[in-house]
């Protein structure tokens, strides 16, 4: 969780910009989830053919709702990506005065296009932490235990099986996924840095290398960091879809587990007829929004291979001190000692030659 401290730190100035940004997205989420809740319950009880103003509740409740998420929904990226790219403009300057200091001297080991995509892609992954992990996580997860407590209270069973289901979806599927893809996605970032690196390369030194009659094995060298970026972009696509329908497995399950519960509930008369609607609805709701998870983890794995390679890589050099040279400085006529040599010379009258 190095990369998730680290822009935690950053985003204390935009601290109150992100709080706002969380509870508006918890808002838009909870009205998503009442908007499905209060619409499945109204469809079955107008089916009993009630009088209207039993209704009228209901009725305005879905309108709230359908508009609040909306409302709320932009008042969330507003803010969020407001306070992201706050952080970030702060970031890059930061980065460009570290920067500033190494250069030139401190940046001869780098490769010209290695440093840009470390400058680019290293430092826009704080964006993705922050809009596409950070805030959809918090979100997700005080949804999914509100949306959990509201239908155990209707029906515990059912309550239990969807928390099951969204415990797969938020932390079963990212382990499984971290531990599938976790060398794929450690190698995109130094693949992409090393195949822009060789595309500048190629670029510049295209004339010497038509002299030497070393083209081919230029653009040989870039076809092969090409295959095997685009194998591990592959392993990781790959695990993201199988993560995609285990999410969508988990909601069906979820669903059918609610139904089959609500109908023994309802023929024992514990449960009011059109009650069930909502338990076997508002999972689909839910997982909606928790199912953004899977794909949050892939994208902080992916933050985390970017910062393992370019945060130390701008630091500045470590300051190695050099210890003293010691010379035979005579202080006076009568006696000589051993002194340290100062830039500024010795303390004394005269001097050997080795201090100048």
């Amino acid at each position: 969780m190095s990369a998730v401290r680290a822009v935690l730190r950053l985003c204390r100035p935009a601290a109150g910009q992100l709080t706002l940004a969380v509870v508006a997205g918890v808002g838009a989420a909870g009205a998503g989830v009442g908007l499905m809740a209060t619409s499945a319950w109204l469809i079955s009880r107008a089916a009993q053919h009630p009088p209207v103003l039993h209704l009228m509740v209901a009725i305005v409740a879905v309108r709230a709702f359908g508009i609040g998420r909306g409302v709320l929904r932009y008042v969330e990226r507003l803010t969020g990506h407001d306070a992201a790219f706050r952080v970030l403009g702060a970031l890059r300057v930061r980065t460009y005065r570290r920067l500033e200091r190494l250069a030139p001297a401190g940046l001869a080991a780098f490769r010209r296009g290695d440093l840009v995509a470390r400058l680019v892609d290293d430092v826009e992954s704080v964006l993705d932490v922050i809009v596409r992990v950070m805030l959809p996580v918090v979100v997700a997860a005080v949804t999914g235990a509100a949306t959990v407590a509201l239908v155990g209270t209707l029906l515990p069973v059912a309550g239990a099986a969807l928390a099951a289901g969204l415990l797969i979806v938020a932390v079963g599927v990212p382990a499984l996924q971290a531990a599938a893809v976790r060398r794929a996605d450690a190698r995109l970032a130094p693949l992409r840095g090393a195949l822009a690196a060789g595309t500048v390369e190629l670029a510049q030194g295209l004339p010497d290398l038509i002299a030497y009659g070393a083209v081919d094995d230029a653009l040989a060298a870039l076809e092969r960091t090409d295959r095997q970026l685009l194998a591990a972009a592959r392993r990781s696509s790959g695990a993201a879809g199988v993560s995609a329908a285990v999410t969508a497995l988990c909601t069906g399950l979820s669903v059918l587990a609610g139904l089959a519960a609500g109908a023994v509930a309802v023929r024992a008369g514990t449960l009011p007829g059109e009650l069930l609607a909502v338990i076997v609805l508002t999972p689909l709701a839910v997982f909606e929004t928790v199912g953004v998870i899977p794909g949050a983890a892939q994208r902080l794995a992916g933050a985390r291979a970017h910062s393992a390679g370019s945060p130390r890589s701008l630091a500045p050099p470590t300051r190695h001190r050099t210890p003293p040279r010691r010379c035979r400085c005579r202080t006076d006529r009568r006696r000589s000692a051993w002194r340290p040599c100062r830039p500024d010379g010795c303390p004394g009258r005269r001097c050997c030659t080795t201090c100048h």
